[in-house]
């Protein structure tokens, strides 16, 4: 998402508000959308589940699509067409930036989404210029993720340590033609079923264990991106065919840290 973020202020918003997102069309060009560790019960039923590489730390996210540019689950009217939305697009257009050691609520000025007060379904801030109800909502939303993606992070920091996570080669059957997905990564089931009780103990010890197991029961889901893709070819209605029996539209306003 190429997007304009600015830190929220009283100097800049007092008088300011948001309406929230009601397509996704923000989102249409991620083929991958970062997730955290939280997600991974709901994300696995939902999409694949891969890690990229950011330097020398492996990061957990979900394929929305197989090559850059392009969300397969997003149709052309912006909707989205699975039934668990990631933590990162639920909370647009908001972020969180790490300012001197501290986190900063910061809104995408160029999403459309920031209007005047009065014509904001969302205030910034009350009559008397504290914090809105909806704010603070947000802000603990996400400040919830990031604390979550600390512990994330460092479970997969462990699995590539101790090397079960391997290189992801997919080749996928589109439209009669085969597709080679490169960059990314799974978790390696023989290097798991191999580790000694020690690897197996720091694993278990880390939290990556359940993250493993569910990343490779998430690789079910591949041939669905093959499908959607040939389906967004072939016009929505075979699209949502393919979805109707195992997706429900899920509530765009919902923005809680909840994945019960």
């Amino acid at each position: 998402m190429a997007n304009n973020y600015v830190a929220v202020s009283r100097e800049a918003h007092r008088h300011k508000g948001w309406k929230p997102w009601k397509h996704m069309s923000f989102a249409v060009e991620m083929a991958v959308v970062p997730i955290v560790g939280a997600e991974v019960p709901k994300a696995t039923m939902t999409m694949p589940i891969a890690f990229l590489k950011q330097g020398e730390q492996y990061v957990l996210h979900v394929l929305t699509g197989l090559e850059p540019g392009r969300n397969l689950f997003i149709t052309d009217e912006g909707q989205w067409l699975g039934s668990y939305v990631p933590a990162a697009l639920r909370g647009f257009p908001f972020s969180l930036a790490e300012v001197e050691e501290q986190w900063v609520l910061c809104i995408s000025e160029s999403s459309g989404l920031l209007v005047d007060a009065d014509k904001a379904d969302k205030k910034f801030f009350d009559d008397e210029g504290e914090i809105s109800t909806d704010l603070a909502a947000v802000r603990d939303f996400l400040f919830q993720v990031e604390q979550n993606r600390t512990v994330t992070n460092a479970a997969c920091q462990a699995m590539g340590e101790l090397g079960i996570i391997e290189p992801w080669p997919i080749t996928l059957k589109m439209g009669g033609r085969d597709r080679n997905v490169e960059g990314l990564y799974r978790v390696s089931e023989t290097a798991l079923n191999a580790a000694d009780d020690e690897v197996f103990a720091k694993l278990r010890h880390s939290g990556a264990l359940p993250i493993a197991y569910m990343q490779m029961l998430s690789m079910t889901h591949l041939p669905l991106l093959g499908r959607l893709s040939d389906a967004h070819a072939k016009r929505k209605q075979q699209m949502a065919a393919i979805m109707a029996d195992s997706f429900l539209t899920p509530n765009s306003d919902d923005i809680q840290f909840n994945f019960d």
